[in-house]
């Protein structure tokens, strides 16, 4: 399992798997550990949410105003 920690929540032990072979629009990702949780109770329309570990080799920039995400490389 896997310690997941959100914003102002308490630790969870979620299970956890390998990603390997996933990409950003056409960047690869490296491999990396992710916790399974259920957000349907949310009812938000998430599928899934990326942690900081997902983008280990990029530099993200936000640009709030446009509502964009931009994954650099480094």
């Amino acid at each position: 399992d896997l310690p997941l920690v959100g914003i102002g929540s308490l630790v969870m032990r979620v299970p956890r798997v390998r990603l390997v072979g996933f990409h950003i629009a056409r960047l690869p990702l490296r491999e990396f550990d992710a916790g399974v949780i259920n957000l349907d109770n949310l009812r938000l329309g998430i599928d899934f949410i990326l942690g900081i570990h997902a983008f280990e080799g990029y530099r993200l920039q936000f640009d709030f105003t446009e509502g964009r995400l931009y994954l650099l490389t480094m």
